[in-house]
């Protein structure tokens, strides 16, 4: 993104980027492999953790480096994201106990997921994950060209947002979570969780579209 010499190209490295991000579900399954039931509340309040703190970092970096080029924000998370991989390769070991035991089926069987979704043991947190990756997804489209057109923010007040949301979500999953999951039991936690944030993305989502 930091090299693109048009706009198609970082539609292009957007892509990419999406497709090859399959690395918080990677983070759940080696915290499912190697965490007890009873802690994985809190490991995966861990995970929720580590990306609140890559919300607060990422965009700090962006607005202290925005200014002197617009490219600089990309190339650093480039690096970082290139360093991420190579600790992976070298330290992180392979969890997955049943490598061998399961047969090799396609890597995109969509007819199995339309199955799965009907599966009252894994349906309810296929579709709710999904909704919430969606809705995600609108909200991050939409703030930008929000903050930009309507309320006429520059890149550095969008970045210091962006902090500012990362440090409630880092707040929220160190002392909120497990409490929650304790209370509630972890299905219904995870449950109200996504659910809530899944409807206040659209709301916002919704919001900004009709204020543009």
């Amino acid at each position: 993104m930091a090299f693109a010499p048009s706009a198609i190209f970082l539609f292009i490295a957007r892509g990419l980027d999406g497709l090859t991000a399959g690395n918080i579900p990677v983070a759940q399954a080696v915290i499912s492999d190697t965490v007890e039931g009873k802690d994985r509340a809190r490991g995966f309040g861990i995970i929720g953790a580590c990306f609140g703190i890559g919300f607060i970092l990422g965009p700090a970096i962006s607005a202290l480096t925005v200014g002197i080029s617009i490219k600089l924000p990309f190339i650093i998370a480039g690096i970082i994201s290139l360093a991420a991989v190579m600790l992976a390769v070298v330290i992180l070991d392979e969890t997955n106990k049943h490598i061998g035991v399961t047969a090799h089926k396609k890597i995109f069987d969509f007819k199995k997921l339309g199955k799965e979704i009907f599966n009252p043991n894994t349906g309810p947190t296929l579709v709710i994950t999904f909704l919430w990756a969606f809705a995600f997804g609108m909200f991050i489209y939409a703030f930008q060209p929000f903050s930009l057109k309507i309320l006429h923010l520059n890149e550095r007040t969008v970045s210091l947002i962006f902090v500012l949301f990362g440090i409630v979500g880092l707040v929220s999953q160190l002392f909120l979570v497990s409490q929650i999951a304790r209370k509630l039991g972890t299905r219904k936690a995870f449950t109200l969780a996504l659910s809530t944030l899944t409807v206040s993305f659209v709301l916002l989502f919704s919001l900004k579209i009709f204020s543009c």
